[in-house]
C-alpha cells in the first residue's frame, strides 16, 4: 500500500472512544468504536472537498491529512443508524454498518492503521535524519565561510593601517602647505 493512502486518528469524547480511519484509494471514511458499531460513508472528492472547508482540489490531500493527523475531528451526535463527524463547521453523516464479519474488518483497519502509524513514524525518522545531516553540511559550510572570512577580515585589517597613514599623510600635508602660505603672506 502506498504511504499516506490510510490515514487514521482517535477521538475522545465524554461517551467513549472512536477510531477514525480513512482509506484513499477506495474513498471510505469508516468511524468504528471498535466492536461494538462501525460507521462508513463513501466520498467523493467533492464530498472531501466540502468537508475539509471548500478547499481547492491541490490542497486536498494537504488538508485532508491535516485534519486527520492534528485530530481536529469531533463526533457530534451518535444514533443507532447514523454517526454525524464535525470538522470545524462541515458536518458528514456516516451511515451504520450491519454485517456478520465486522470484528473481522475492525481487526483489519486497526492492522492497517499500525502499518500508517509505523511509516509515518519511519517517514519523520527520515526527516528528522535529513534534517540533521543538512544542518551538519550547513555547519561545516558556515565553519569554512568563518575562516573566509576571518582571514578577509585580517587582509582588512592589515590595509587599514596602510589606508590611515595615507590620510595622516594627506592631512600633515595640507597642514604645512597651509603654515607655508600663511609664512610666506607674513614675508610680504
Amino acid at each position: 500500500m502506498p504511504r499516506d493512502s490510510f490515514h487514521c486518528c482517535v477521538i475522545n469524547d465524554g461517551a467513549g472512544r472512536w477510531f477514525v480511519y480513512f482509506d484513499k484509494p477506495r474513498s471510505i471514511m469508516t468511524v468504528t468504536d471498535s466492536m461494538t458499531s462501525t460507521y462508513e460513508k463513501t466520498m467523493t472528492t467533492k464530498d472531501q472537498i466540502e468537508f475539509a472547508g471548500n478547499v481547492s482540489e491541490s490542497l486536498l490531500e494537504q488538508s485532508w491529512q491535516e485534519m486527520i493527523l492534528r485530530r481536529t475531528l469531533k463526533v457530534s451526535e451518535v444514533t443507532d443508524d447514523k454517526l454525524i463527524l464535525v470538522h470545524v463547521v462541515n458536518r458528514i453523516e456516516l451511515n451504520r454498518v450491519i454485517n456478520a464479519n465486522m470484528q473481522l474488518r475492525t481487526v483489519d483497519l486497526l492492522e492497517r492503521a499500525v502499518n500508517a502509524y509505523l511509516s509515518l513514524l519511519e517517514c519523520q525518522i527520515r526527516n528528522r535524519t535529513d534534517v540533521e545531516q543538512m544542518a551538519a553540511r550547513k555547519t561545516i559550510r558556515n565553519q569554512s565561510g568563518q575562516r573566509k572570512s576571518e582571514r578577509q577580515l585580517r587582509s582588512r585589517i592589515g590595509d587599514e593601517p596602510m589606508a590611515a597613514r595615507k590620510t595622516m599623510r594627506s592631512q600633515s600635508d595640507q597642514r604645512k602647505a597651509s603654515t607655508f602660505v600663511k609664512i610666506y603672506w607674513s614675508l610680504l
